[in-house]
């Protein structure tokens, strides 16, 4: 199946005309307002509903700029803003244009249900930024799932002895946590209000932790009780383990060296894990006019580790998904996770004298596993972002940390140099 692999900017406006054409603007119209409406009633969740939903909000400001003017400014609807929006239009109208006739009309319904789904939307997106790589690089690739000849994402033909299957696992912030993000988000509504009460006059940083048995509360009157354990603790200064299984940990740290005001961004992960010893863990920092301030952080004690939920998901895929005929490939997208970032896990295990990340150690295990000889290879990959060329090309960018399996039984030259970042070679 041959497909767009680039865009220009000129192009934009035909490009969003076509897809509104095949899928509709009321996928993306509804769901903003559906959005909006529930943002209406709780405004903490609006930056994270955005995030959750960013393609539909495009399309949807696109729209009205459109429909504003019958020739709205180029500057306008030519600008970057909307690169992921009409990128995302160019590479799904590519593959429904190539697909069978019969297969058409489910592929435009998948489509048009990712609109209603962040994770599908994910996952879509995945496939879509996996299939375009090979492409530009000259590989045909196929769907098995829509052929009904395998239950992996892509086939790359015209690589390794027969060809490559690629599986696709997006990984968003809630992958292995007992506390998702959006109701971590309102219970930090819920209680800020109470924390700045309490802490106007305090001088120094408290770092306060929660630690829950499993998940938040439901009922709206125990996560109250809850966030009245925390806020009694704050004002005794002192950590307690409850009968009930909840613990609030407090320490004290210096607040105006770890935050800067000035800075509109939170501080860097490494600074929040090491002052409220956690690892990953959602946190609120809330500062007050003399110089104190709380970072607060919540975890579960059934939580799973990211890194565990990861491969558990991988080694299930490796034994069902893949066909085993032939060497597999995973590629692993990164989505607003908050962890570390991908490049500096990367360039912490290109340095030999450090010792290696969980992610490394994660991937070694399951590479050099025996029911994993025909994986050649694990890819991890962030978000990135689409940037503009001076031909007025749109490409995409990000980073690539990938892993090959020299050792695999269907290991082959051309899977080297695959993705060019940082690479490990295993075996």
């Amino acid at each position: 199946m041959a497909f767009k692999v680039e865009l220009y900017t000129h192009e934009m406006l035909g490009i969003f005309n076509g897809f509104k054409n095949i899928i509709g603007d009321s996928c993306w119209l509804n769901r903003v307002s559906l959005i909006s409406n529930e943002i209406k009633g709780q405004k903490c969740l609006a930056e994270y509903l955005y995030k959750e939903n960013h393609i539909s909000f495009l399309l949807s400001k696109y729209s009205f700029l459109v429909n504003e003017k019958k020739r709205p400014p180029l500057d306008k609807i030519e600008n970057r803003e909307f690169y992921p929006a009409i990128s995302f239009a160019a590479q799904a109208m590519s593959i429904i244009e190539h697909a069978p006739d019969e297969q058409k009309n489910a592929l435009i319904r998948r489509v048009q249900g990712a609109f209603s789904n962040p994770d599908d939307m994910r996952a879509l997106q995945l496939e879509i930024l996996a299939a375009t790589h090979f492409v530009r690089r000259g590989y045909s690739v196929s769907w098995p799932e829509m052929d009904k000849t395998g239950n992996y994402d892509l086939l790359v033909s015209g690589i390794g002895r027969n060809g490559l299957e690629v599986e696709c696992k997006s990984i968003s912030h809630d992958k292995g946590k007992r506390i998702h993000q959006r109701e971590r988000i309102e219970f930090f509504d819920c209680l800020s209000v109470e924390i700045k009460a309490v802490i106007k006059n305090l001088k120094l940083g408290l770092a306060v932790v929660l630690t829950i048995p499993k998940r938040l509360p439901s009922d709206a009157k125990e996560r109250s009780a809850l966030s009245r354990k925390v806020v009694e603790q704050i004002l005794k200064s002192n950590s307690k383990l409850f009968s009930d299984g909840v613990e609030v940990r407090i320490s004290e740290f210096d607040f105006s060296s770890a935050i800067d005001k000035r800075s509109k961004s939170p501080p860097d992960r490494g600074v929040i894990d090491k002052i409220t010893e956690t690892v990953n863990c959602g946190a609120m920092i809330i500062g007050n006019s003399v110089g104190g301030g709380v970072m607060f952080a919540i975890k579960s004690s059934q939580d799973d580790t990211i890194i565990k939920a990861i491969f558990d998901t991988l080694k299930k895929s490796a034994k069902k998904q893949v066909s085993k005929n032939r060497a597999a490939m995973f590629l692993v997208g990164f989505y607003d996770l908050e962890m570390n970032g991908l490049n500096e896990i990367a360039e912490h295990d290109a340095n030999y004298n450090n010792a290696p990340t969980p992610l490394r150690v994660g991937v070694s295990k399951f590479l050099s596993s025996t029911s994993c000889g025909h994986v050649a290879g694990v890819h991890f990959l962030d978000e990135g972002g689409l940037i503009p060329k001076e031909n007025g090309d749109v490409v995409n960018s990000g980073t690539a940390y990938t892993f090959k399996n020299e050792q695999s039984l269907f290991w082959d030259e051309s899977f080297n140099n695959l993705f060019e970042s940082s690479q490990e070679s295993l075996g």
